[in-house]
Order: structure tokens, then sequence, then C-alpha cells
């Protein structure tokens, strides 16, 4: 009899283990961090305003007052004859952005420095053909930016904005030149820097032996941004983030 209570006992104490065992749990916890980067953009666009031609073949603005990006086709022109030409650079992203615009012209085997009289020391000569918005005719020289007016290199313009010009040649020989124009101040998104020039007019006094050199003329505008991070100026955001157009 002693016996089987002994061994009744021992299974009881081996159950007790048993169920004491399986109901054991460790102090735990489980947490999960997850890191979020929004991705901002940086998106530009230049946009001109569309122009129409009369019943006499003659342009005028667009009464829609409508506007396109792109090669347009002014079709011809004469001498004293203004046509609107607004190039605008819009930020359409989501991110402040610095701005700058390279406006390109040149004639082919035409003589600028005589259709323009555009030279290093003088004013804006593109003022001449172009007028308005950031290109002003008596404009105050720059005295020191960024080392290019100590270098006899104009640079014009005021606290918002400076036009620095300079002139190469083509593989033919020819003259072409370059109007760099920096808006010192970052656009905020769906900001615009209002018009780069407004017009284009052909001086009354040309003749046929200008007009013949003005057949092959361009304007060719083009539009640059990039992030303000990690940059203190216009300037220098472009002279960096676009080394190859703005190699001074």
């Amino acid at each position: 009899m002693k016996k089987k209570l002994l061994a009744i006992s021992l299974v009881v104490v081996i159950a007790v283990i048993a169920i004491t065992g399986t109901s054991l749990a460790y102090l735990t916890d489980t947490d999960e961090a997850t890191n979020v980067f929004t991705s901002g953009s940086v998106d530009i666009e230049l946009t001109e305003a569309d122009v129409v031609k009369d019943e006499k073949g003659n342009l005028v603005e667009d009464p829609d007052g409508s506007r396109h990006n792109g090669e347009y086709d002014y079709g011809k022109l004469y001498p004293a004859m203004s046509v609107t030409k607004d190039p605008t650079i819009k930020n359409v992203g989501s991110e402040d952005a610095y701005v700058a615009a390279k406006i390109t012209v040149s004639a082919g085997k035409g003589d600028l420095d005589s259709l323009i009289g555009t030279g290093y020391m003088g004013l804006l000569g593109i003022n001449k053909i172009v007028s308005g918005g950031f290109v002003k005719e008596n404009d105050t020289m720059k005295q020191d930016y960024n080392g290019l007016s100590d270098n006899g290199l104009p640079v014009y313009g005021d606290d918002t904005y400076s036009v620095y010009q300079e002139v190469e040649q083509d593989k033919d020989g020819n003259n072409v030149y370059y109007f760099y124009i920096f808006i010192e101040n970052a656009l905020d998104s769906n900001e615009s820097t209002g018009p780069l020039f407004t017009t284009i007019t052909i001086p009354e006094t040309w003749g046929n032996e200008e007009m013949a050199q003005f057949t092959d003329f361009s304007i060719k505008v083009t539009a640059y941004a990039t992030q303000t991070a990690s940059f203190d100026s216009c300037f220098d955001a472009m002279t960096k983030s676009f080394s190859d157009e703005f190699d001074f």
C-alpha cells in the first residue's frame, strides 16, 4: 500500500513539474522604427507668349494670351518691327530652386559687331534688338561679382539679378555672344522670374545690308535650375551643377 502511495506521489510531482515547465515565459518586447524619406523635385518651365499673324501677315500678340514652349517661327521681320518675346522661367517643382538663363546670340556669318555693337566694356549690345525684363539699356555695372568684373568682364544688375556677357568664336571663326542671367534669390515653388526680356525690335535704321545678315540671326534661350541646399548663391549653384555651361 505504501509503495502504491509513493508511486502515485511521484506521478503527481512529475505532473506538477511538467505543468510548471510549460507555463514559464520570458519578459520580452518588440518595436519597429521605419525611416521615411520624401523626395523633393526641382522642375522648371520656360515659356513665351504666342504671336499670330493678322490679315496682312503682320505679327501680333495672341489675343488669348496663350504661351508656348520650344521652337517658334516668328516669320518675316522688317526694319522698325517689334515682336513680343518674353521668355519666363517658372519653378513648377516642389522645392525652392536657384534659376538662371543662358541667351546665345549668333548670326551665322553675319557681322554681329556691326549688327548689335556688342563690346566687352560697353552696355549690353543685345538690347539693340531685345529689351525689357532683365535686359536693360542703362544698367549699372557691378564692380565686383565673383571675380568676373575684376577680370574686365562686364557684369550688370542689382541685388536681385546679374547679367554677365562674353563672346567666343565658333569653329568657322564667327562670333557667338552669350548672356548669362543669374536670379540672385531662389524661386519658391510656383514662383516665376518675370520675363528675361519682353520684345524683339528691328532697328529702323537697318537697310538691305543689315537685314541680309539678320537672315541667319538667332536667339536661343536655355533655362537652368538646381536645388538651394548645399549652395551659397545662384552663381555657386550654377557653376557647380552645370560646370560645362557656366565655365567662367
